[in-house]
């Protein structure tokens, strides 16, 4: 049973982290364009919500890392995300998203008698502001570290007040519909298939 559960796991996370590679390289999936050559809407988040969401705090942070190293890689591929390049504003922050999102899915569905749904709804709002606030402040804080990095940082500069008041609202909204629905229907397979969950649900 024990191995059974560890491989289902591992599995999952697998599964979960090809789609995030997927969506990271497939247009318009994982980033899609709002303003051509400035602006993007991620739905990444909501599947690293959801991992840690049905998987716990370790896994949504291997997920997160796999969204994280993937958004470096891509970076390299256009000067529009050359920011992205640097691993404290590309990695760190998404490591964190699965890390933090999994904490409170996980303290939540220990300590309260809450419905998965509203823990869901809880997981994605965590997650979701996570990546808003620490991508944003890395990015202001690291943005122009290095001299190449200058020109785009003045352009991210110029641009904060609408990713803020656009990009975090749709983000939000998007993970707070799919990721308990999605999440949701994890826990339900995991017990009918009778895979421990190892967080009271």
């Amino acid at each position: 049973m024990k191995n059974k559960n560890k491989l289902f796991y591992l599995v999952a996370t697998s599964i979960i982290s090809a789609v995030v590679l997927a969506m990271t390289f497939i247009p318009n999936t994982g980033y899609i364009t709002i303003i051509p050559n400035s602006i993007e809407i991620t739905t990444l988040h909501i599947i690293v919500c959801i991992g840690a969401f049905a998987l716990g705090p370790k896994y949504g942070a291997v997920i997160g890392a796999v969204w994280g190293i993937s958004n470096m890689l891509r970076a390299f591929t256009s000067p529009l995300f050359i920011l992205f390049t640097n691993p404290l504003i590309s990695v760190v922050p998404r490591i964190l998203v699965g890390l933090f999102a999994g904490l409170v899915s996980s303290a939540l569905l220990k300590r309260t008698k809450l419905p998965l749904t509203v823990v869901g709804v809880i997981t994605a709002i965590v997650g979701t502001l996570t990546n808003t606030v620490l991508v944003l402040s890395a990015l202001h804080i690291f943005g122009d570290m290095l001299e190449s990095y200058k020109e785009m940082y003045k352009i991210f500069q110029s641009i904060i007040s609408t990713i803020i008041s656009v990009n975090a609202t749709i983000e939000i909204v998007a993970a707070i519909i799919i990721v308990p629905a999605v999440g949701v229907a994890i826990f339900k397979a995991m017990k009918n298939y009778g895979i421990e969950i190892k967080r009271k649900a």
